[in-house]
């Protein structure tokens, strides 16, 4: 259930991000940019102590099928939440929207690639 919610929010930071065609307000683009990190950086909190949850899981009980490719999940989506923080932290104003798309257009290319394994290597692993 935390995965879906993870996904919910990662569909809802892309959701959020304007197009470039659209061109809101400086001001709306300034709080809108704001609350965008307020919810990666807490996501980034949260999913770091589930994690940690299920990475202590793993060491006690060994790792399984469903455990690998829940930390993997959440490994990739710590990764793209903090590449979205640290795109918005280092680009300037009015390039933040690209920052924005090029840190989800990363992170597109890292669920293929952990999908691809999941449906390839998970049956050969066990």
């Amino acid at each position: 259930m935390y995965n879906a919610v993870l996904f919910v929010v990662m569909g809802l930071l892309i959701g959020a991000a304007p197009s470039p065609s659209d061109d809101p307000a400086q001001k709306l683009q300034q709080w809108l940019r704001a609350g965008i990190l307020a919810l990666a950086g807490l996501t980034i909190l949260i999913s770091l102590y589930a994690l940690s949850a299920t990475i202590y899981r793993t060491a006690v009980g060994g790792i399984t099928m469903n455990r690998l490719t829940v930390v993997g999940w959440n490994v990739l989506n710590i990764g793209v939440l903090a590449l979205v923080v640290y795109r918005q932290v280092r680009v300037r104003r009015p390039a933040w929207l690209e920052g924005l798309q090029s840190a989800f257009s990363a992170g597109t290319i890292g669920y293929i690639v952990w999908t691809l394994f999941l449906v390839l290597a998970i049956p050969l692993l066990f």
